[in-house]
């Protein structure tokens, strides 16, 4: 194989690994817009999401994600909402995105 034929397999290994991953939620998001920051989630280890919110307190579920769609099961409340292009989740508190975190 020459070099040209070993760097378009490369490319298209690559290209083919790529998309067999889907989305990933990890660490803290909290809501965007007129009452940003009010509500946290994190999400851990690919299955336990928590959740902290005004009127709703602490509470802990799991999660899953299926494409574009994560699933939530909170206290027993199934909730699904979508993931956009830019990683953030759009719940019925608005936009959730992730938190930054500082370089310090």
């Amino acid at each position: 194989m020459n070099s040209k034929s070993t760097i378009a397999a490369l490319t298209l290994l690559a290209m083919l690994s790529l998309t067999g991953c889907g989305r990933k939620l990890e660490g803290k998001y909290t809501n965007t817009g007129r009452l940003s920051g009010l509500i946290e989630m994190e999400f851990r280890d690919g299955k336990t999401v928590e959740l902290d919110a005004p009127m709703v307190g602490h509470a802990v579920g799991e999660y899953k994600i299926e494409g574009d769609a994560v699933y939530l099961v909170i206290d027993g409340d199934e909730k699904t909402y979508t993931i956009d292009d830019n990683g953030c989740i759009n719940t019925d508190w608005g936009k959730m995105c992730p938190v930054e975190k500082s370089g310090r």
